[in-house]
């Protein structure tokens, strides 16, 4: 029994601590690949930083009948452009939109490729360069986005019982990207490695994922999710094949839980308070 004790893995069950611990693993071991999430972070933040700027000057504070005049000559402006084109100018748009659709497809499913890839390699103890991260993508691009594709439409399928069932698989899918590379796994056996690895371990992953994004409303998600997911896919793994049972999850995890469920329960008293009050009145 002693030694068996012995034997068990580590296990981090703190989610501020496996955010960290990934983010220091990350920079340690991965500093191109770090220095990539920084920057797509950073255009992430410029951008809503202008979309928001934009708002603001464009109608945002002007009267509401301007904007409804606004609203209907863009309208317009849109109806008499599709009128006067003709079917051989609608097929090139067509076309050049359905290229631009392709590349954005390429390049995106390319970048969260190379953060699982660099997950799955920092999971070993490897160090990871940026041109060995597209590579590794690259070489298992097709199979990496069917994975993709699968999740999403299981995730879409669980969804339609009802939201909660969807948020849960989501979180349950979300070690298999890593697991797809570091076993060199099918995209369904993948999900399925996934979906084992975090059962008895939800709470623990989705708030290691949730706890930071919380705090930073997203904005440092794609600097820490390599290293989180390297940290949990490593001890998830080892407790998955020393088959021993995972630690309960840390009271930081249910207040991560909580606050939004907390800010979620507010929000829909506000908006049936709203409602009510507007019902009255009228």
């Amino acid at each position: 029994m002693a030694t068996a004790k012995q034997q068990k893995p580590n296990y981090q069950n703190n989610p501020f601590f496996v955010a960290t611990d990934g983010l220091t693993l990350l920079f340690k071991k991965a500093m191109p690949v770090a220095i990539l999430a920084i920057v797509l972070a950073c255009l992430s933040l410029f951008g809503n930083m202008a979309q928001t700027a934009v708002d603001i000057s464009t109608g945002a504070n002007s009267p509401s009948d301007e904007r409804m005049m606004d609203d209907k000559a863009s309208e317009q402006t849109v109806n008499n452009f599709f009128e006067s084109i003709s079917r051989e100018e609608v097929a090139v748009f067509v076309g050049v939109g359905l290229i631009v659709l392709l590349v954005l497809i390429f390049v995106s499913t390319l970048i969260a490729g190379v953060f699982d890839y660099t997950a799955a390699q920092l999971a070993k103890g490897k160090t990871v360069t940026l041109q060995e991260a597209l590579k590794g993508v690259l070489r298992r691009f097709f199979g990496y986005l069917w994975l993709n594709i699968l999740i999403g439409i299981k995730v879409f399928l669980w969804s339609l019982l009802l939201i909660v069932p969807g948020i849960i698989m989501a979180v349950r899918y979300s070690l298999s990207g890593a697991a797809f590379f570091e076993k060199g796994l099918g995209a369904n056996a993948a999900t399925k490695h996934s979906s084992r690895l975090v059962k008895g371990a939800w709470l623990t992953t989705f708030s290691s994922f949730a706890l930071f994004n919380i705090v930073t409303l997203g904005m440092l998600q794609a600097i820490l999710q390599p290293g989180t997911v390297a940290v949990l896919y490593r001890q998830l793994n080892a407790f998955d094949a020393a088959k021993a049972k995972k630690p309960a999850a840390h009271v930081l995890s249910w207040l991560t839980l909580l606050i939004p469920l907390g800010l979620l329960v507010l929000l829909l008293l506000v908006g049936g308070l709203v409602a009510y009050v507007s019902y009255i009145r009228s």
